[in-house]
């Protein structure tokens, strides 16, 4: 599913910064750079479903939907 982040992580670090593919900087580095991307798309696209999720459905709604029907956990 990311392997096209794969790629842009190992061009960055490999070829645009110039560390040795292997080396434990050059893979830490790598490392850091593919997951924090991964982490802000999959934050982003979280934002983005609760902003709409949220705006579908209004808090007063919600509230009075959750008040009316109490779950009872045995």
């Amino acid at each position: 599913m990311f392997n096209w982040l794969q790629n842009f992580a190992d061009w960055l670090i490999y070829s645009v910064f110039g560390l040795t593919h292997g080396s434990k900087i050059g893979d830490a580095f790598n490392f850091f750079v593919y997951d924090s991307i991964k982490i802000f798309i999959l934050l982003g696209v979280i934002t983005i479903l609760m902003g709409i999720i949220n705006s579908y459905f209004p808090i007063e709604k919600v509230r009075n939907f959750l008040t009316k029907r109490k779950m009872v956990w045995t």
